[in-house]
C-alpha cells in the first residue's frame, strides 16, 4: 500500500484525496497526481508512476491477515458494496489518522481514495523513518493503528513512543526492522466492518 507505516521526515504532501484503482485482475490501473507526490515526498519513488501500474496490490500487503481482509472487503465491493473505514498512517515527525473509502467501478475494477481525519505533529521518531539503518530483528506494527506488538507475539500492542522505551530501542545501535501485522482490536473491528456490508 501506498502508506507502509514507514516514511521520511519529508515535509507533509496533501493526501486529500488521494485516489488509485485496480481492475478486474487486482492489478494496480490508476494513480493519481496525490499518489505521486505522496510517494516522492516520503522516499517512495519506487511507488510512483509508472513502475506501480500493473503491479498486484496484493504484492504490496505483507502481512497474511492484513491482505484477507483487504481481499474480503475487494469481493464485497465487487458486490456492489462500498467499505469505509479509518487506519492511521504515521511518519517520525507526526501521527496522521486517515478514512479509506473504497468502492466499485467499472468492469470489474474497484477505486480507493483516502482523506486526512486528523494529523497531530510528535516529538521525531528514528523508528518510523526509511532512513535508519536497520538490523536484522523484526518489530510488528499494526497496519491498521500504526501500534507496536512489545510481547513477541502475544499481543501486547502500544503506541510507538512507549514501545520504544518499554523495548530500549534508543539503546540499539541499529533498530530492528519493522513487519506489519494486525492487533485484536483492530482486527474485530474490520472483521466487524466486513460483516457489516452486505453481500
Amino acid at each position: 500500500m501506498l502508506c507502509r507505516g514507514v516514511v521520511s521526515p519529508a515535509k507533509l504532501p496533501d493526501l486529500s484525496g488521494v485516489r488509485y484503482a485496480i481492475d478486474a485482475d487486482d492489478k494496480i490501473c490508476f494513480v493519481d497526481e496525490a499518489w505521486g507526490r505522496f510517494a516522492q515526498a516520503n522516499d517512495g519513488s519506487e511507488l510512483a508512476q509508472p513502475a506501480i501500474i500493473g503491479q498486484a496490490l496484493w504484492n504490496h500487503i505483507s502481512d497474511e491477515t492484513t491482505r484477507k481482509l483487504y481481499q474480503q472487503i475487494v469481493a464485497r465491493v465487487r458486490k456492489g458494496q462500498v467499505a469505509r473505514f479509518r487506519l492511521r498512517c504515521d511518519g517520525p515527525k507526526f501521527r496522521r489518522l486517515l478514512e479509506m473509502t473504497i468502492r466499485p467501478a467499472l468492469n470489474g475494477s474497484v477505486e480507493f481514495e483516502t482523506g486526512i481525519v486528523q494529523i497531530d505533529d510528535r516529538a521525531p521518531l528514528a523508528l518510523l523513518s526509511r532512513d535508519t539503518p536497520r538490523s536484522s530483528d523484526l518489530l510488528r506494527v499494526c497496519a491498521w493503528c500504526t501500534r507496536v506488538d512489545v510481547s513477541a507475539g502475544a499481543n501486547d500492542w502500544v503506541e510507538v513512543e512507549e514501545a520504544a522505551d518499554r523495548l530500549r530501542l534508543f539503546e540499539l545501535e541499529k533498530a530492528p526492522q519493522l513487519t506489519h501485522g494486525i492487533c485484536e482490536v483492530c482486527l474485530e473491528s474490520m472483521t466487524k466492518t466486513i460483516e457489516n456490508m452486505k453481500t
